[in-house]
């Protein structure tokens, strides 16, 4: 269904049968659309969606290398990034309604992605990346741990990995192709891998990181005695807003 050709009519159709029937609010996944189609999809006068989330700056970095699709472990620009951005800010300007985000299930840690996850930086880098998420036009979603600058993982051995799409993009890429070395490949998905955003919501420095009485099915982050919510709220310099 994906920005076909009857899309705009079943968004209608299911808005004016239910959607418009109760107190909700819709967003739609929208990884191939342009800011133009957004429009149509989000204006005042549509009644399709309420919002979008587009994927072009998520999509940046990719590896130049087709053949390796999204595995590479090169820092997005941020001239790109703003490339990417800005037309939908621009664009859906008065006209539609953008949703704005980061990080979500299937992506890797913000701070580690778009900045860096340098202990020495890491916190300002996360207090930069939220200020620039909330001062766009939209309305902001943060995925659990971004409010604490959760970094990526950083794991460095394919047997910890429980990402199916990382283990067989390894197998595929480095076994049966020989596309890339396995040092090579486990740097990319230690960079990529949706891994690095499902590990458990680190509460505090309990067993298990206060998020299970039992052992959870990811494994911990290992940097959770120093960056939890707990230890997060209690710091007036983290990167939890204080009010």
């Amino acid at each position: 269904m994906a920005d076909g050709p009857k899309l705009n009519d079943y968004l209608k159709e299911m808005n004016e049968e239910v959607l418009s029937h109760y107190d909700v609010m819709t967003v739609g996944e929208m990884p191939s659309s342009k800011p133009e189609d957004a429009i149509a999809y989000t204006g005042l006068d549509s009644h399709e969606l309420n919002m979008v989330f587009q994927f072009e700056h998520v999509q940046l970095s990719a590896n130049p290398d087709p053949q390796l699709g999204k595995w590479d472990d090169t820092p997005v620009k941020v001239p790109e990034l703003k490339q990417a951005l800005s037309p939908w800010q621009t664009a859906l300007d008065g006209k539609g309604w953008n949703s704005l985000y980061w990080n979500n299930h299937d992506q890797p840690r913000a701070v580690s992605r778009f900045a860096t996850d340098n202990p020495k930086y890491r916190v300002l880098a996360a207090k930069m990346l939220g200020t620039t998420l909330h001062m766009m036009q939209g309305t902001p979603f943060v995925y659990e741990g971004e409010e604490l600058g959760m970094p990526n993982v950083h794991y460095t051995r394919l047997d910890q990995y429980e990402d199916l799409e990382s283990i067989n993009a390894y197998h595929e890429l480095v076994d049966e192709n020989h596309l890339v070395d396995g040092p090579t490949m486990l740097s990319y998905l230690s960079a990529r891998s949706r891994d690095n955003a499902r590990t458990p919501m680190p509460w505090d420095t309990s067993t298990n990181a206060g998020f299970s009485d039992v052992k959870p099915w990811f494994a911990l982050n290992p940097d959770y005695p120093e960056i939890n919510a707990a230890a997060a709220v209690n710091d007036q310099s983290s990167t939890i807003i204080k009010s």
